[in-house]
């Protein structure tokens, strides 16, 4: 192979419905492909083989580690990418890979792994920095039966060994919440977990990760259990020590334990005072318990940092769009449309296509006294927005129709009472923090009867 050369290692397994993206994005630009098949009953391997691909088969034993040195065994080139089958390459990446590889005095690139969490355009992407492209070297091997890592050998190899960012995305579809194979590989991490945690019961990392795979499979209560086990033995210096405080938060409020949230929040920063997902949960937090000052000074506070740096595990638009929404929120909920109409034009201006943002607008043009065709000229003039997808937008809202569920919805009813009365006196009476207290405790039950009720009509 020619100096500079890269190889393509894989695992796999009934990878069929993927396969061929994930290789079509990145076969011009790789001088080999190796696919490990560990017992695809699928087209799996055929498909590899349709794009020149070596097939190692290689029986699952139940570690990834072992399937992917397997892997790099067979690699010929100076250089290794790794992918996985629902992973693909933007077309820059794919063009800048050999740009990389002939980068003299490197031995490994990072890149950020983006992942939409559905299927709909309109949804949430995460972001997290990933080990992807090393030199070729028999030392360098990974570690770890789940969330293998390759980084620590290339380390003790050489302890000053520069590893660069290379910012560059990979996309990975695996995430997407619709998907119907991530509830099985959920639980299949899980099971390798806890045959990690068997040897090895209090280790923070994989804790960690236990706790992601539960929060995944909506377990709230295990997920907080293995996040505390973490943090409690977390060295603040650790890859994922940021991802852990984030996490666990939104943890905590999903289940509504927002004091803990804040607490933990608050703590984090001071480890991570550059993380702005922290200041975007904590003004999520705020949101909920209606201290709209709170939260309008936390979202602010995203917005003023330029990006998240890279290190850190992100939801894409929280020093951006996500926050321009949220302040939009925040102002239309303060009785000041007009300043909330300004924010919502900043996310659309970033998300000009949202479905859900030209709802909002709607909404706002709509207090604001203008209907039909004043909706359209104003968000076309404003937002260079197309005028019939806007009419669209409109056409397509439908009001949430009613549910059967009395008996929860008149405790929720009672419980948004009793807050906002708990809300109207924070301002007037002396011992305010008795009052926030009873506050916090309202949301949280609040919160309690949301997902009782989600849960009661899930099919």
């Amino acid at each position: 192979m020619k100096h500079g050369s890269i190889s393509l290692a894989m695992i796999v397994k009934d990878a069929a419905k993927t396969l061929d993206r994930c290789l079509s994005s990145v076969r011009h630009y790789v001088g080999q492909i190796v696919v490990v098949d560990t017992g695809s009953q699928d087209a799996t391997v055929d498909i590899a083989r349709s794009h020149g691909a070596l097939i190692v088969h290689f029986p699952w034993q139940n570690d990834f580690s072992r399937a992917r040195n397997e892997s790099l065994r067979h690699t010929a080139g100076d250089w290794v990418l790794i992918l996985d089958a629902d992973e693909e390459l933007p077309p820059e990446t794919a063009r800048s890979l050999r740009k990389l590889a002939g980068t003299p005095d490197i031995q490994a690139w990072t890149f950020i792994i983006v992942s939409p969490v559905s299927a709909d355009e309109d949804s949430p992407k995460t972001e997290h920095l990933s080990l992807r492209m090393f030199r070729n070297n028999s030392s360098y091997r990974f570690e770890g039966k789940i969330h293998e890592q390759i980084k620590p050998s290339i380390l003790r190899e050489d302890a000053g060994a520069a590893i660069r960012h290379s910012d560059l995305t990979i996309m990975h579809h695996g995430y997407v919440a619709d998907s119907k194979g991530r509830r099985d590989k959920t639980l299949r991490n899980i099971s390798i977990l806890k045959e990690v945690l068997a040897d090895q019961p209090e280790d923070p990392f994989a804790n960690y990760n236990l706790g992601v795979s539960y929060f995944v499979l909506g377990d709230l209560e295990n997920s907080q259990r293995h996040y505390e086990t973490a943090l409690e033995r977390l060295d603040p210096h650790a890859g994922f020590a940021a991802a852990l405080y984030r996490n666990y938060c939104i943890c905590l409020l999903e289940m509504g334990e927002y004091l803990r949230a804040l607490q933990l929040a608050d703590k984090g920063l001071s480890f991570f005072p550059d993380y702005p997902d922290l200041y975007f949960v904590k003004g999520q937090i705020f949101w909920d318990l209606g201290m709209l000052p709170q939260a309008k000074a936390s979202f602010l506070k995203c917005t003023r940092f330029r990006r998240t740096p890279p290190e850190y595990t992100t939801t894409q638009g929280v020093t951006g769009h996500l926050a321009f929404e949220n302040l939009a929120a925040v102002y239309a909920h303060a009785g000041n449309p007009r300043a909330a109409l300004d924010w919502l034009r900043l996310a659309l201006k970033e998300q000009p296509g949202s479905q859900r943002l030209l709802s909002k607008l709607r909404h706002l043009l709509q207090e604001l006294n203008q209907k039909g065709d004043e909706i359209s000229e104003t968000a076309s003039a404003d937002l260079s927005l197309h005028r019939q997808g806007l009419r669209d937008s409109l056409a397509a809202y439908q009001e949430s129709p009613a549910n059967e569920l009395h008996a929860l919805c008149a405790l929720e009813q009672l419980a948004v009472q009793c807050r906002e009365f708990v809300l109207s006196g924070l301002d007037t009476e002396k011992n305010n923090a008795e009052l926030q207290r009873e506050l916090f405790r309202l949301t949280s039950l609040r919160k309690k009867i949301q997902r009782l009720k989600r849960l009661i009509l899930e099919p």
